[in-house]
């Protein structure tokens, strides 16, 4: 699995904001996924299931209501293109 496409909404955000910012919010987004593995490794510990997604299925529900769509016109193409550089194809 492509390392990015593992990464949370909030995770792929930072990532973005790194990409096109500066490399200090790339450390930060690094360091937050860090934080999320060893938080979720601790917690499934202690009891708690964690469910992970059909990547493929979601993404298809969000193409077809439009989301990729939008959010390119909102962030534009050269952020978009990006995105895709490192999740592959999304709309």
């Amino acid at each position: 699995m492509n390392e990015v496409a593992a990464l949370s909404g909030r995770q792929l955000a930072f990532e973005l904001l790194g990409l096109l910012v500066d490399n200090p919010v790339a450390i930060l987004a690094r360091d937050a996924a860090k934080l999320d593995q060893s938080l979720q490794a601790d917690l499934e510990k202690k009891g708690m299931a964690f469910t992970k997604p059909d990547i493929d299925s979601f993404r298809a529900k969000l193409r077809t209501a439009g989301f990729y769509q939008e959010w390119r016109g909102k962030v534009g193409n050269e952020a978009w293109v990006l995105l895709e550089k490192y999740v592959g194809k999304l709309g």
